[in-house]
Order: C-alpha cells, then structure tokens, then sequence
C-alpha cells in the first residue's frame, strides 16, 4: 500500500513508532530468557533438595491464571499516553488539559505538562472556555433579535430531561437518584406558502377552514403581522382589551369554562384533523394494498404547508418542572434571565407554549391562581403564555382512558383486568400512580392490549 510524504514524513519522525519497536525487541529477549529458564529448570537433576528445586521451578515470570501482565498494562499506558506526542491525534492533551482546568490544577503543573507535549497549555484551554462563552452569547441574542420580530410566528416548547446518577454513601455502597433538567427550542416558522389545488391536497374548501377553526376566523394570508388583517398592523391590543375588561369584573353566573377554554368540541374537531392527516399518509405510503371497496380520499383540514422552519436552542436549566411553582421558575429563568425580554413585549403579544400534556396542565393551573396580579409588572401576571399540548400527546389521553375503564380495581382484580393481564406479561407497576406512559407505550406494542381494545378491533 502506497503512503503519501507527508504520512511517510510523519511516520519516520514519529516517537510512537521507535518507542514500540523498542519495547517489541525487549519483550522478545525476555521470551527467549524465559524459554532459557524454563528448559534449564526442567532438566534439573532428581537428586537434588525438594526445596531448592521448587525454588528453581519457579519462575520470576510465573503468574496465576487470570492475573493482568505488568507488561501488557505497561504498553497500553505507554502507548496511550505517546498519542499526546503523535502531532495526528491531540484528544489526549485536550481531554487531559480541559480535566486538569476544570479540576483546578495548578497553572505550572498544566505548564510542565504542555512543555512534555502531555497536555494542552493553560491559556489554550481558557482561550477555548472564552470562545464557548462568546458562541453562548451571541446564540442568545440571535435567539432575542428573533423573538422580538413580530413579523413571524413562534412556538416556545420545551420538555424535561431525565438521567440516572449513582451516589456514594458513607458506608461505601451506592445508590441511585433520578436527575432533572429542562431543555427549550424556540421554534420560528413561516407560514408563507399556502397548498395548492391538486391530486394531493384536492380538497381546499372554505367549507373546511370554516369546520376547522370557526365561521368567525378570517382565511390565513401572507401579510406581514399575522392572519387578522382588519385591526391593523398590531391587533393583540384591540384583541386583549376585552379579556383584560373581564378580568378587572367580578365573576358572572352566566360565565362558563367553554368560553374562555377549548370545549370536547373543539378538541373532537382537532382530533379529526390530526386523524385525517394519519389516513392520508397511511394511503400514500402503502399505495399497494389491495381493498374490497375503495377507501375514500381523507380531506385535508389544515390549508397552510409550513415551509422552513428555523430552531433556536436554548442552555438547558436545572429546574424541577414537575409543578406550577417549577413552571413558573422556567418562564421566569428564560424570559428574564436569559434572553432578556422587555416587559412591553408581555401587553401586546400572545406567545404559543407546547410543553407535554401533564406541563400544560400545570400552566393553566398557574394562570388561574394568578398568584402575582398584584405585581406591576405584565410579565408576572402570566396571561401571554398560551399552552397547547403537543398533538403527539393525545396518546397519552387515550392510554389515560384504557387504565381508567378497563384497568380494573387493585383489590381482587379479575383475570381478564388489564392490571392482571400487564402484571403477567411484565408491567408490574404499569397502572401505579404516577402514571409511567412511556411504559404503556411499549405495553401497547408488545402485542398484549387490553381486553376492550382487543373487543374493539374485532369485525
């Protein structure tokens, strides 16, 4: 195999190399001193002391079975710590210089260490620490500049991270603690290309607008502020004044929670939509599957394509937003903290928040306690956020309803239960409170649903 010069160059000069060979040629002189002593030790005459010919069977070498070889651990630290001299691969010194920085090792200690070619020096290592920041900053105020652009539409979503983390105790053992954290994107989408007429979306109907969003919602356009082009170029005023009215009023008895939430009807029409959707991808993708009768072609209920849409991540918080309180703390953190959003932004803006199902409880639990009305400031009142749950999580209302009706009671529960029946095939603790719907996801696909669902499938 041909090399080019510059590798030929590399491995001519290379220490790795000259070292290797050298402990190659020492391992093969002690092989053969090892044979050498072997035979000798072999051939020792019978009449001798049985003390001193076990003291000459032995062997300096000599090592029971399963024990590591000095040499072998020997070559590998060798060669491990060579790749920080190799000019190819410098992951060593950079991984060894960021852990001695982080680790608060002396400056001369990572000096001498630089100087060895062992690590990377410590003005590299805060020249790097400096540029990271830098890259922060400017992703947060990119992030900011776009936030502030009412000329677009955006989503704010965010979720919780969880990890495993093992804790030493005093005793010496072990255990294991859940971790939390929440991550956040901020979601910028266009909405500027509107579907066409045509043999996949033939069915463009006002008639559809109108079933999906209301007779009173003006047909979505390409203007500059949003789809309400009556009220001129910022409308949110004109649109919140009358929420703001109600609010300052005392509670009526007439007033009902469908009038300011989405009611079964709405969420029964979203549902349709998103169902709609699945039976047209269904009926493209599997093109080939043969019916008795044909299936008819699923209208298409949403009218606007979304194009491009840009994401801005945000730093991850350690922040526990398993309540109203951490909910709260993570509005708060983000908007104040980190991106720095002026209170103005909160008089005049609506922002779409699309956390998980369970988040999205918590917010309109927060925004009807309105804890900090009392508080001068727009943002504290936390009415802009509006939560919408993810449509992915309509899976987990439909998986609520299964272990609602059909789970069964926990005492003598029958054996035709769903608690019964995911307690046999591995899913214990499946219908335990708090509710694990990853696991009832993979209890779905296992091949044992519940009883009802089987029923319901049935012809």
């Amino acid at each position: 195999m041909e090399q080019s010069g510059l590798e030929q160059d590399v491995l001519r000069y290379d220490v790795g190399l000259e070292t290797w060979d050298a402990l190659i040629g020492d391992w093969e002189d002690d092989e053969d001193l090892l044979g050498a002593e072997t035979h000798l030790g072999a051939t020792t005459s019978p009449g001798g002391n049985d003390d001193q010919d076990a003291g000459s069977r032995r062997s300096p070498s000599a090592r029971r079975r399963g024990k590591r070889s000095p040499k072998v651990v020997a070559a590998a630290s060798i060669m491990f710590l060579l790749f920080g001299q190799n000019r190819l691969n410098s992951r060593f010194s950079l991984s060894l210089g960021m852990f001695l920085f982080a680790s608060r090792t002396g400056r001369r200690v990572m000096e001498v260490l630089s100087r060895l070619g062992l690590s990377i020096a410590y003005l590299t290592v805060a020249t790097v620490l400096r540029s990271v920041k830098d890259l922060s900053k400017k992703c947060r105020k990119r992030a900011r500049d776009t936030f502030l652009d009412q000329s677009k539409c955006h989503i704010f979503g965010y979720d919780n991270i969880n990890w495993q983390q093992k804790i030493r105790n005093k005793t010496g053992s072990s255990t294991t603690v859940m971790r939390a954290a929440v991550h956040v994107a901020l979601y910028e989408i266009d909405p500027s290309t509107q579907i066409k007429e045509g043999p996949q979306h033939s069915v463009r109907h006002p008639r559809v607008l109108e079933d999906m969003l209301g007779a009173d919602m003006p047909v979505p356009s390409t203007t500059r502020t949003s789809m309400l082009t009556g009220l001129g170029p910022n409308p949110w005023p004109a649109l919140r004044a009358p929420r703001d009215e109600l609010r300052k009023k005392p509670l009526t008895d007439n007033l009902h929670p469908s009038d300011v939430l989405c009611g079964e009807q709405d969420e029964e029409q979203i549902l349709k939509a998103i169902l709609s959707h699945a039976r047209k991808a269904f009926l493209i993708q599997h093109g080939c599957l043969r019916y008795d009768s044909p299936v008819p072609e699923p209208p298409q209920i949403w009218p606007l394509a979304v194009t491009k849409t840009k994401v801005f991540p945000l730093p991850v918080l350690n922040v526990d937003e398993s309540s109203v309180q951490g909910n709260l703390e993570v509005f708060k953190q983000y908007f104040r903290t980190q991106l720095k959003i002026p209170d103005s932004f909160w008089s005049d803006n609506v922002l779409f928040v699309v956390p998980d199902a369970y988040k999205s409880i918590k917010i309109k639990q927060g925004q009807k306690l309105r804890r900090c009305d009392l508080s001068s400031l727009k943002f504290d009142r936390f009415s802009a956020p509006q939560p919408c749950a993810a449509p992915w999580h309509l899976m987990y209302a439909y998986i609520r309803c299964l272990i609602s009706n059909y789970g069964g009671p926990s005492q003598q529960a029958s054996f035709i239960s769903a608690r019964n029946i995911a307690e046999r095939v591995g899913f214990r603790n499946l219908l335990s409170e708090p509710h694990n719907f990853h696991d009832c996801n993979r209890y779905k696909k296992s091949g044992s649903p519940p009883p009802a669902a089987r029923s319901l499938s049935r012809p």
